[in-house]
Parts: structure tokens; sequence; C-alpha cells
């Protein structure tokens, strides 16, 4: 909401915010250098799955309750977490509070969303990797 109502300082993004308070502590990246790319991937991965998560405990993917930080950045970064979340039940069980259907519309908005706001904020080109396509294509509500 902050990034919607241009609370953040002018050209910075939410994503970049965080990155940078991750490099300033060293305990939050004891495994990485601070210039590691696994940390912007890390990130990305956490708000995808933070848009999941919110989706599945008010069981409405109303694009109201999230917003996709992850959009202005390349989908390589964020499509990893979002593939294991579909062929993970372990991983399903913990993050989403749904069934195959809830959690396939909460992707389709998701990925629509992303794709909408990276007309403005830059690289994200939605998801290639199959096992989200065809998870999806199977699980979706059906389009009238």
């Amino acid at each position: 909401m902050s990034l919607r109502a241009d609370v953040l300082d002018t050209g910075a993004r939410l994503i970049d915010k965080g990155r940078n308070a991750v490099r300033t502590v060293a305990t939050l990246h004891p495994d990485h250098q601070l210039d590691d790319e696994a940390i912007l991937d890390s990130l990305c991965q956490f708000d995808a799955l933070g848009c999941l998560v919110v989706i599945g405990e008010r069981g409405t993917s109303d694009s109201g309750n999230f917003y996709p930080s992850f959009a202005g950045y390349y989908s390589r970064r964020t499509e990893p977490a979002i593939a294991r979340l579909v062929s993970d039940p372990a991983m399903w069980r913990e993050l989403f509070n749904g069934d195959d259907r809830l959690l396939a519309d909460a992707l389709v908005v998701i990925l629509d969303q992303a794709g909408k706001e990276s007309f403005r904020l830059g690289a994200w080109g939605g998801v290639d990797d199959q096992s989200i396509v065809r998870f999806i294509a199977e699980h979706r509500t059906p389009q009238s």
C-alpha cells in the first residue's frame, strides 16, 4: 500500500529497501556476500509467497489485499518459489490455506497483477515453468 500511495522515496522500490536492510545486518545474510543475487531472489520469492499467504488466509484473491512488489524484477527471481509451492505438499500446507482451485485462482490473479505492474516497474515477464502453467490450467475456476 505504501508503494501505491507513493509514500516511498522517489525511485525506491520496497524490495530494494528490504535488500538494503538485509545488507546492513550480517546475521540476515550469513551464507551470502552483500552483493549476492541470491538475496534479491529470496526477497522476490518471499514477496510472492506473502501475496499467496494473504489470499489463503482471507479466502479471496481480491487484489486489494496484496501488492506484487516482485513485479519490478525478472521472473526468474520469483518463479522457483512458485514452482516449488505447487509441487511440494509440505510447503503448501505450511504457507497456503486453501484447495487446488483457490491456489490456482490466486496464482492467476497475482501473476496477472504482476504483469500489469511490470508495465510501470520493469522486468517481470510472466512464468514459463511448465509445472506452474499446468497447475493453473488443471485447477483454476473455469472461465465463462
